[in-house]
């Protein structure tokens, strides 16, 4: 069994990778300005990280619980090798 991202799955991680070059723009470009001040310290990467990555886990189900599935299960045929 295996996996598609439908539409709406890369438009989560389209938006996802959208907010990390926002976040490595604000460190390397202005790390004075408030938000890459904030960015630079062990708090604000660890809140970018947990924020990044739970944004993912909580939208997919809740997508998925309104009829647009972020991915959709597909069964293909098992290649066999030949070997067991």
């Amino acid at each position: 069994m295996m996996s598609r991202i439908t539409h709406v799955g890369v438009l989560l991680i389209a938006c996802q990778t959208g907010s990390l070059v926002v976040v490595v723009m604000a460190l390397v470009f202005s790390p004075e300005s408030p938000l890459g001040s904030f960015l630079s310290t062990p708090k604000g990467l660890v809140l970018v990280a947990m924020t990044l990555s739970g944004s993912f886990s909580i939208l997919a189900p809740i997508l998925a619980m309104l009829g647009v599935p972020v991915a959709r299960r597909t069964w293909t045929k098992r290649l066999s090798t030949g070997a067991r």
